[in-house]
């Protein structure tokens, strides 16, 4: 099994990873967020920094797991 986390919470990504693991999970604890971290927005040049040295790292999941461009946006590229 091979997941996300921007889209781990999502219905059906939850029953496909109850199915893999034989368990049953309670959908009402999917709302439920626990020891959430609060929102932060990086300085732009830390976010150029980090691109650059993950950039082979963005390109190889682009192309083993397509999702990613749609879920990492712009964020990856």
């Amino acid at each position: 099994y091979v997941g996300f986390y921007e889209s781990l919470f999502e219905p059906q990504n939850v029953d496909a990873l109850s199915r893999f693991l034989g368990l049953r999970i309670d959908k009402d604890l999917v709302e439920k967020r626990i020891n959430a971290s609060p929102w932060a927005e990086l300085p732009l040049e830390i976010k150029h920094e980090a691109k650059h040295k993950l950039s082979h790292i963005y390109e190889y999941c682009a192309q083993r797991f397509v999702q990613t461009q749609v879920l990492w946006g712009e964020n990856a590229w």
